[in-house]
Parts: C-alpha cells; sequence; structure tokens
C-alpha cells in the first residue's frame, strides 16, 4: 500500500486516525494495541505471508532483549547474546535480501551449479531488522526504556516507519508514545508529522 495511494489516504489512514483516538479514549494500552494491529494489517496488505516472519522476529528480538535484561549483572554473558541474536538478524537478512542474488550472479558466471528457487523479498526487512538491533544495542547500554512486550511491538511496527524507515532508536520514539498530548487528536500534532512520519515508500529492494 502507498502512502500517496487513494487506498491510503481516504480508506487506511482515515481508519487508522480514528481507530486510534477512539481508542486512546479508554486507554493508552487500548489505543497501542489499535496501533499495532493496524500496523500489521498495513504491512500485510501486499503480502499477508510476511506477517507471521515480523511477528516471529518482534517475538525472538523481545524475547532475546528480556534474557539480556536477566543476565545484566553478567556483561560477558550477556555480550555473548547479543552478538548471536544480532548475527541471527543479520543470517536472516542476508538469506532473504542478498543470497539469492549472489547464487544468481555465480549461476550466471559459471561458478556454481546449484538448483536454487528465488524467495519473495520480504517488504521492509531492512528497516524492522536494524531497527530491533539497535533496541538490542539500547539493551545492552542500558538505554532503552518504556520496555514491555506492548511498548516493544509499538515500537518496531509503527506504520509510517515499518517499511519506508528511517530506523529509529527506542529512546527516540517511546516518550513520544507516553506522552499524554500523543492520545488527543491536534491538527498541529498532525501537521508536524508529531511521531516521524515521513510519507515515504520503500522499493522492492526493502
Amino acid at each position: 500500500m502507498l502512502f500517496n495511494s487513494y487506498t491510503f489516504i481516504f480508506a487506511f489512514l482515515p481508519i487508522a486516525l480514528s481507530g486510534f483516538f477512539l481508542a486512546a479514549a479508554i486507554g493508552r494500552m487500548t489505543a497501542c494495541v489499535w496501533l499495532v494491529a493496524i500496523s500489521l494489517v498495513f504491512y500485510g496488505w501486499w503480502d499477508p505471508r510476511f506477517v507471521l516472519l515480523l511477528l516471529i522476529s518482534i517475538a525472538v528480538n523481545y524475547g532475546m532483549s528480556e534474557l539480556m535484561l536477566a543476565v545484566e549483572n553478567r556483561p560477558r554473558l550477556q555480550s555473548a547474546i547479543l552478538s548471536v541474536t544480532v548475527a541471527a538478524n543479520l543470517l536472516a537478512l542476508v538469506y532473504y535480501k542478498y543470497l539469492f542474488s549472489i547464487l544468481s550472479f555465480l549461476s550466471a558466471h559459471h561458478v556454481v551449479s546449484l538448483p536454487f528457487d528465488n524467495v519473495v523479498l520480504p517488504l521492509g526487512i531492512s528497516f524492522f531488522t536494524f531497527t530491533q538491533i539497535g533496541y538490542l544495542v539500547d539493551v545492552k547500554q542500558g538505554t532503552a526504556r518504556d520496555r514491555g512486550l506492548l511498548n516493544y511491538a509499538t515500537f518496531v511496527t509503527f506504520f509510517p516507519h515499518l517499511i519506508a524507515g528511517p530506523i529509529l532508536h527506542n529512546r527516540e520514539i517511546m516518550p513520544q508514545f507516553a506522552a499524554p498530548a500523543t492520545y488527543r487528536f491536534s491538527i498541529r500534532n498532525i501537521r508536524t508529522r508529531h511521531l516521524h512520519h515521513r510519507p515515504v515508500q520503500e522499493d522492492s529492494s526493502g
């Protein structure tokens, strides 16, 4: 769904905003649940299969961040967990984004002759991968704030930056979600892009 498409402008965005502020009237947690849900709808619009990949990535990275917090008094072990988790994220990124391009290049130049099928590149995989790596580093440095699974899911899935960036740190965006003014409708907030919305669609190189 392109940010400049009629579907986004006249259907998705009004539903997302009205639902957010109606949910906010109930409470912050309800508003965040709505925001995560509508962000997953947005992400799955192009190919619903990749919603599961995104959820697995969120679950694994959040779980490992909690494990890092549990062993924060053992810095060497914490660093080892960070290294393994970052490596796993990068391997997933290489698999989806680079591996088959490399194999195609090598096959075209008769370097390898392995049978393989190309995989579809998940939209925004670079952004949500590096966003979560940044969060893991923030946890290691003790600068991650507003932790908790719902806060984490809101931070990672927030649709304006999920597929188009920029890559944000938890400490940059979560204070905005914690501010009461965020949950009150304001033309000024929308006009000034209060939550760093940058309406640029990521290309298919993701």
